[in-house]
């Protein structure tokens, strides 16, 4: 689903770090120009969040098509894994 339109009477908002929420959402480190080893080495730490985070409420992870298997391999078991594009890990910005 594409977002294309808003209505006057929509409440969208950026939670604080501070609220509680229902569920969180990762995006899988792999960019070679950001990550070392494209990533591998945060792949270990953030899958070590995931399931760290999913002890207290549900985990999405977002990852690319090429490193699907690879994600769902090392944390599909514990969290959901979703397909999806994305340019970056930092989602407070541009996820959900």
């Amino acid at each position: 689903m594409q977002l294309t339109e808003i209505s006057a009477n929509e409440r969208f908002r950026l939670i604080a770090e501070f609220e509680p929420t229902s569920e969180s959402f990762l995006a899988w480190p792999e960019r070679r120009d950001n990550w070392r080893d494209g990533g591998k080495p945060a792949q270990v730490m953030f899958r070590r969040l995931a399931e760290l985070i999913a002890q207290y409420q549900p985990v999405t992870v977002l990852v690319s098509r090429e490193q699907y298997q690879n994600a769902y391999y090392q944390i599909g078991q514990k969290t959901k894994v979703v397909e999806m594009s994305f340019d970056d890990v930092w989602l407070k910005d541009t996820g959900p």
